[in-house]
């Protein structure tokens, strides 16, 4: 399986969009933990008033198949993109956990 671009929006999280003028921003990163792929999605929104809200998922790769697909909470939402990077290392181990 090919990994996303880090810059490449991969879902929309449009709670988080404070007016129609904020343009998305994404980061992904992918880490491997117990023989898996995990990739954290981040999707956030800039104005140029406010800071940033960051929604977070992740979806479980192994090999060249998608074991978990995209999963967030659109409840959560987080004011650092490194908090949110965290929570979706710490979420991406505990699905590959209970696999």
């Amino acid at each position: 399986m090919k990994l996303p671009r880090a810059e490449t929006l991969y879902f929309e999280a449009p709670e988080l969009r404070p007016s129609p003028k904020a343009r998305p921003v994404a980061h992904s990163h992918a880490f491997r933990y117990r023989g898996h792929t995990v990739i954290v999605h981040l999707t956030g929104y800039v104005e140029s008033t406010l800071p940033p809200l960051w929604a977070m998922g992740v979806e479980v790769v192994k090999g060249a198949d998608v074991v978990v697909d995209l999963q967030r909470d659109p409840e959560q939402s987080f004011v650092d993109i490194e908090q949110a990077g965290a929570a979706g290392v710490k979420w991406g181990k505990a699905l590959v956990d209970d696999l």
